[in-house]
């Protein structure tokens, strides 16, 4: 295992993010359009159009959303597989780091460890598991 396909769920979660911020977009811009379709207000019916092109956008999202969460769901099985093995402190540097996406400056507070330490945990894991696939 290498250092590439540990950062990968790192990448699967920001896209996730990223898709999560299309939905609500989209959510705030239904909602909009729905409130001025209510009763109390005179004014001209929306776009039908423009309301199931967002629709169906949003249901795209979703997949998008649903698909990239199963990828995310193996790749964190897998980190912890790999991980699972080491030894208690360099299993959570490995779990703040690839799992919960912590900075190493975060790592080196969570930890209590300064920089170099935590580093030199960091390599000796890697060490250990590099020979995973």
């Amino acid at each position: 295992m290498d250092k590439e396909r540990l950062k990968e769920y790192k990448w699967l979660m920001e896209n996730i993010q990223e898709l999560e911020d299309r939905l609500l977009e989209i959510d705030t811009t239904l909602q909009k359009i729905t409130s001025s379709m209510g009763a109390d207000r005179v004014q001209t019916t929306p776009d039908p159009d423009k309301w199931t092109e967002l629709l169906h956008q949003k249901m795209q999202v979703q997949k998008k959303i649903n698909k990239e969460l199963e990828k995310a769901y193996k790749e964190m099985g897998y980190i912890e597989e790999v991980i699972n093995d080491l030894p208690q402190r360099e299993k959570r540097l490995m779990r703040l780091r690839y799992i919960h996406c912590k900075k190493w400056e975060e790592i080196c507070i969570i930890m209590n460890y300064e920089w170099r330490q935590v580093h030199r945990i960091h390599s000796d894991a890697l060490g250990k598991i590099g020979g995973r696939k």
